[in-house]
C-alpha cells in the first residue's frame, strides 16, 4: 500500500518556519550585553566584581548617593558575565543581570563614574559641587595631576582642591581653577611667592635683581626687618633696600648687601654719621668723644668746639621745667665739666675753667650769659639764648638782649 506524504511534508514545513521566526524574535528582544562583546574587569570586591552604592568621600563631606539608579539595556533581564561594554563609541558597566551602572563604581581600588545614561566619564566631572578627574580609562585621580600644561592636586576622596595645601611640611597654593599657582600671589592683600614647583618660599629670596624677604607664614615683608643681627629695611614693593632711605622723618644708609650703616661712611667723598640706631648725624653731636657739627644734609663739617656742645645741649632742653642754673650745670657737664649746684656769679663758673669775656659784642655758642645775682643763659647764636626759670621756671628759646644784654660772658674753651 502506498504512502501519502505529500500533504504531511508541507505541514512539517511550515512548523520549521515558524519555530526559525519565534527564534529569531527572540533573539531580538535578549539584553543587549547578550549581543555585544562584555570585557570582564575581573574584581572580585563583590561576587559581581562591583561595588555598588558607594562614592569617594570628599574632605568633610558626606557620601554622595550617585549609584542608586540603574537602566536597563533592554526590557527584558538575562544572566550575562558582569564587566565593561563597548558601544557606540561609549564604555558602560553591566552587572550580572545586564543593567547599565549610573554613578560611582568602585572596582578594586579604582573608583570610575558613569553618567546618568551609564556612560563611563573621562576628563574633568562636577559631581555634586566637587569637580574630580577620570582619566582616559575612567579612573578617577588622586594626589598631582598634570593636565594641559596645568599642574591640579586630587585629595584622596578624589576632589579637586582649591586654596592652600599642606603637604609633606610643604605648603602650595591651588587657585580657584584648581591649577597650582607659581611666581607672585596676593591673598588678601598680601604677597607670597611660589616657586617653578609650586613650593610657597620663606626666607630671602632673589628676584629679577632684587632681594625679598618671605616670613615664616610666606607673607612679604615690608619695612624694617631684623634677620639674626643686622637690620635691613623692604621697600613697600617688598625689595630690599640699598642706599639712603628717609623713614618716618629720619635718613638712613643701606649697605651694598643692604644692612642698615652705623658709624662713619665716606660716601661720595663726603663723610656721613650714622647713630647707632641708623639716623643720620645732623647738628652738633658728640661722636666718639668729640664734638662734630653736620649740616642739614648729615654731611660732616669737621669737629666742633665745647661751646657748640653747650649749645647744643641746651637746645635739647627746650620746654622742660627747671631752674636757669640747673640748665648751665647739664650743658657744662655734657661737655665734662664737673659742674654742681652753681648760682649766679662768675666766680662760680671762673672757678671751674670758664674766662670772662671782654668784648661782650662777639658772642659764641655756648657762652654762659650772666646777669649776677638774678639770672644765667646759654647762648646759642643768631643774637638768641636759652633760658630757664621763665615764666614759671619753663625752659625757651629767647632773645639774649635780656635786661639790654648780659651784664658777664664766660667762656669755656
Amino acid at each position: 500500500m502506498r504512502r501519502k506524504t505529500g500533504n504531511h511534508s508541507g505541514k512539517v514545513t511550515g512548523a520549521v518556519v515558524l519555530s526559525l521566526m519565534s527564534l529569531v524574535a527572540g533573539l531580538a528582544a535578549a539584553p543587549l550585553a547578550v549581543a555585544e562583546s562584555v570585557e570582564s574587569d575581573g574584581a572580585q570586591s563583590t561576587s559581581t566584581g562591583e561595588t555598588a552604592g558607594e562614592v569617594p568621600q570628599s574632605e568633610g563631606s558626606t557620601p554622595q548617593d550617585a549609584s542608586a539608579s540603574r537602566a536597563l539595556l533592554s526590557g527584558r533581564s538575562a544572566v550575562v558575565k558582569p564587566g565593561w561594554v563597548d558601544s557606540g563609541g561609549l564604555r558602560y558597566y553591566v552587572n550580572a543581570q545586564g543593567v547599565r551602572h549610573v554613578g560611582w563604581l568602585k572596582l578594586g581600588t579604582i573608583w570610575y563614574y558613569l553618567g546618568s545614561d551609564g556612560a563611563m566619564a573621562t576628563g574633568w566631572k562636577n559631581v555634586s559641587g566637587p569637580w574630580y578627574y577620570l582619566g582616559v580609562d575612567g579612573e578617577m585621580a588622586t594626589g598631582w595631576a598634570d593636565i594641559n600644561s596645568e599642574r591640579y592636586f586630587l585629595n584622596d576622596s578624589g576632589a579637586m582642591a582649591t586654596g592652600w595645601k599642606l603637604l609633606d611640611k610643604t605648603w602650595f597654593y591651588l587657585n580657584g581653577t584648581g591649577a597650582m599657582a607659581k611666581g607672585w600671589k596676593n591673598l588678601s592683600g598680601t604677597w607670597y611667592l611660589l616657586g617653578d614647583d609650586g613650593t610657597m618660599a620663606t626666607g630671602w629670596k632673589q628676584l629679577g635683581g632684587s632681594w625679598y624677604y618671605l616670613n615664616a607664614s610666606g607673607a612679604m615683608a615690608t619695612g624694617w626687618k631684623n634677620t639674626s643681627g643686622p637690620w635691613y629695611y623692604l621697600d613697600p614693593s617688598g625689595a630690599m633696600a640699598t642706599g639712603w632711605r628717609h623713614v618716618n622723618g629720619y635718613w638712613y644708609y643701606m649697605n651694598p648687601n643692604g644692612d642698615m650703616a652705623v658709624g662713619w661712611r665716606l660716601l661720595d667723598k663726603t663723610w656721613y654719621y650714622l647713630n647707632g640706631n641708623g639716623a643720620m648725624a645732623v647738628g652738633v653731636q658728640r661722636v666718639d668723644g668729640r664734638v662734630s657739627r653736620f649740616d642739614s644734609n648729615g654731611a660732616w663739617l669737621g669737629y666742633g668746639e665745647v661751646g657748640d656742645m653747650m649749645a647744643e645741649s641746651a637746645r635739647s632742653q627746650l620746654g622742660q621745667y627747671q631752674d636757669c642754673t640747673v640748665l648751665v650745670e647739664r650743658a657744662l657737664r655734657s661737655v665734662g665739666v664737673p659742674a654742681g649746684d652753681l648760682g649766679t656769679q662768675a666766680y662760680e663758673y671762673t672757678s671751674l675753667g670758664g674766662k670772662i669775656v671782654s668784648d661782650k659784642s662777639s658772642l659764641k655758642e655756648g657762652d654762659v650769659l650772666m646777669w649776677p645775682g638774678q639770672h644765667v643763659a646759654v647762648y646759642v647764636g643768631d643774637g638768641m639764648a636759652v633760658h630757664s626759670g621763665w615764666n614759671g621756671s619753663n625752659t625757651v628759646l629767647y632773645t639774649a638782649n635780656y635786661l639790654g644784654g648780659p651784664w658777664t660772658v664766660v667762656r669755656f674753651a
